[in-house]
């Protein structure tokens, strides 16, 4: 995904760091838990350090619980770099199923049914129950979210996938995406 960001021209994004935390816990939970990675960044003297977690199943609308988490971590030190918290809606695989091309191209794995298309496209991938979508295409053995989510990432294209995903689509804007530097609210078709 990176790479393909880079290429594109915007933000290159030089280093990522897991955090472990509960992305539905509280946010000050959230901040100490992110701590140790504020302060790797700080040393490494990054120009720009970015948060994305899930938003799960939390009754909070995205745009708020990223503007939440985002201020405690700006007020938790003096930081010499911008501060932004991408909230991921719902879950890492409604990325995933926002390109339903990247599971075509591997017909051997996944099946891609009409009705799944009729949920994720235009512009749904956010608001549907991707496990399951991606557990139901799945041909063979059970989907792994590790293995199938990496393969499914090497087939994207994140152009495709960002027409099918506001939460995505708010990332890319982020890292300066040529296509959503100036906006993200309505898909591009490039």
């Amino acid at each position: 995904m990176f790479r393909q960001i880079a290429e594109a021209g915007g933000h290159q994004v030089s280093k990522m760091l897991k955090v472990n935390l509960q992305p539905d816990g509280p946010v000050l939970a959230i901040v100490r838990c992110c701590k140790p990675t504020l302060t790797i960044a700080s040393a490494k003297r990054a120009s720009m350090y970015v948060l994305v977690v899930d938003r799960e199943q939390l009754g909070v609308a995205a745009g708020n619980r990223a503007r939440a988490i985002a201020a405690a971590l700006r007020a938790s030190g003096a930081w010499p770099f911008d501060i932004t918290v991408v909230v991921k809606d719902r879950a890492l695989e409604n990325w995933l199923v926002a390109d339903l091309e990247a599971l075509r191209r591997q017909p051997r794995r996944f099946s891609v049914s009409a009705s799944m298309v009729r949920r994720v496209e235009p512009d749904h991938a956010d608001s549907v129950d991707a496990l399951a979508l991606l557990k139901q295409a799945a041909v063979g053995p059970h989907y792994d979210k590790k293995v199938d989510g990496a393969r499914i990432a090497a087939h994207q294209h994140l152009e495709v996938a960002a027409r099918h995903s506001r939460s995505l689509r708010h990332l890319l804007h982020v890292l300066n995406h040529p296509l959503y530097a100036v906006q993200c609210s309505r898909a591009v078709v490039p």
